[in-house]
């Protein structure tokens, strides 16, 4: 696979998701307990394993380190404004992600002479345009990356995205102990999130998706979180991409943060290089056209 295309192709498959702290809509759960700590083991017997606690526990953590709910509930949409890099490729680009706060979500990374990437959602249906490939609508877990992107704070929602929530294991990651959640989507995809067991925030997340005949495995390393408007927020993202034995680095830098914009609707239109997928899509399929009215 062209590592070019490649690199582009790293944007659409969510590198720009927003992993933030909260919700709007339901209260965060109760604050995690602290495992107890060991006991210490004598010479003919072993030392206990740690309890770990549940993947909602350790999102609960999460939540209560990354904001209060009343700043959570004064944000009602999000603008970031950043950068994305890619070494390897000679790749520059600007990028600009709106956040409606009600399904809405418009990310585009401008790239030069190159074009620019686009992913757009209303929260029910979502499209996506990267230069030398096709447009195509969001489908699947695709569709649902959109919408949890789309999300301003989807870490305390998690049965909306995910079936399953259950922390696996300790891991060091980033020279970090972390606990190691495991999730499954509807369609029985699997993400691992490592979340640091002393900060208890994010440090990394990992994910393996299908592109043709290539399969695309990506670690995403989250750091440099800064607070905003009474919530934290990372700012700096790096992601390794392992294309069969390709590897391509990228790094995203978001360098401005804004809520409460007064957005119109036309800062959430469909654009243009999306409006003729969107249209076909839009179309009723034959086999919708064959059932009777009503049915």
């Amino acid at each position: 696979m062209d590592l070019n295309r490649s690199a582009l192709l790293v944007l659409a498959l969510g590198a720009f998701q927003t992993i933030t702290p909260g919700t709007l809509a339901q209260p965060p759960a109760p604050a995690a307990p602290q495992p107890a700590s060991p006991a210490p083991a004598t010479p003919d017997q072993p030392a206990p394993q740690e309890k770990l606690p549940t993947g909602k526990e350790v999102l609960a953590k999460f939540l209560s380190v990354t904001g209060t709910e009343a700043a959570r509930k004064a944000i009602k949409n999000r603008v970031l404004t950043g950068t994305f890099k890619n070494e390897g490729a000679k790749i520059d680009g600007k990028s600009v992600t709106r956040i409606g706060g009600d399904g809405r979500l418009l990310l585009t990374v401008e790239l030069g002479e190159r074009g620019r990437v686009v992913r757009w959602t209303d929260g029910k249906v979502g499209a996506e345009a990267i230069p030398k490939t096709e447009p195509k609508v969001l489908t699947g877990d695709d569709l649902l990356d959109a919408r949890r992107a789309a999300s301003l704070f989807p870490e305390a929602t998690p049965d909306v995205f995910f079936t399953s929530i259950e922390t696996k294991s300790v891991e060091k990651v980033e020279a970090q102990d972390c606990y190691k959640v495991e999730t499954v989507s509807p369609s029985g995809a699997k993400r691992s999130w490592f979340y640091a067991k002393d900060s208890g925030l994010l440090v990394k997340w990992t994910m393996t998706r299908k592109r043709g005949a290539a399969t695309i495995v990506t670690d995403t390393i989250l750091s440099e979180w800064k607070e905003f408007d009474g919530v934290k927020l990372p700012t700096h993202i790096k992601q390794l991409n392992t294309f069969g034995d390709a590897l391509v680095e990228t790094s995203i830098h978001t360098d401005k943060v804004e809520h409460n914009v007064k957005f119109s609707d036309a800062d959430f239109a469909a654009p243009q290089e999306l409006k003729a997928v969107l249209a076909e899509a839009a179309k009723p399929k034959e086999e919708d056209k064959a059932k009777p009215e009503g049915k």
